[in-house]
């Protein structure tokens, strides 16, 4: 899944009348609750990507992940240890490390906790006031810079979702997040 498709996808979640839209609204208004009934039911359904990743929370202190599972390729090499010990067949490859930080001033530990981590895409929600938006930005990437340079390798994204803090949860709707991408040392509006 690539960084334009995650944006699309979570975007949908925002529909005026859509099922999960009423329950973000319904939700926003206490971070405990919004991260379990939003976050952790919506945002593995769109890492999914149709069944072809599975999903787990929690894994490497990582809020969500997707991976693909190649069980059946560690099974086809060859084994021959003839002994009561053997290794459970083990190969899968992360596809996307997903943060999600309630609290308006924490979400760079965030990016940072993802700096360490290689897989195609990197996925931070937060939120920041809209005023000033782009100071925090450009500090954001400035940090960001300074782990992981200016560029990414090839096939490897990093964005950044801001949502507007400080609003009511009936206040929720399609323009509530705004996407960055992270190129060339800054975060650009994706």
């Amino acid at each position: 899944m690539r960084a334009k498709e995650f944006w699309k996808e979570f975007k949908k979640l925002f529909r005026q009348g859509s099922e999960s839209l009423k329950v973000a609204q319904e939700n926003w208004d206490c971070e405990r609750d919004f991260t379990n009934e939003f976050i952790n039911k919506k945002i593995p359904q769109i890492m999914s990507n149709e069944e072809k990743y599975k999903t787990e929370f929690e894994y490497f202190r990582i809020d969500i992940i997707a991976y693909t599972q190649r069980k059946e390729e560690a099974k086809a090499i060859e084994y021959n240890y003839n002994g009561k010990y053997y290794l459970e067949p083990y190969l899968w490859d992360l596809e996307i490390a997903f943060e999600h930080e309630n609290k308006n001033r924490k979400w760079l530990d965030e990016i940072v906790k993802l700096s360490h981590i290689r897989c195609p895409l990197r996925v931070v929600v937060g939120y920041a006031p809209i005023k000033n938006r782009d100071v925090h930005l450009q500090y954001a990437a400035n940090v960001l810079s300074k782990k992981l340079g200016d560029s990414l390798p090839d096939k490897e994204e990093f964005i950044l979702i801001l949502g507007k803090s400080g609003i009511n949860g009936n206040k929720v709707n399609e323009d509530t997040y705004k996407a960055y991408i992270y190129e060339n040392g800054e975060f650009k509006k994706l």
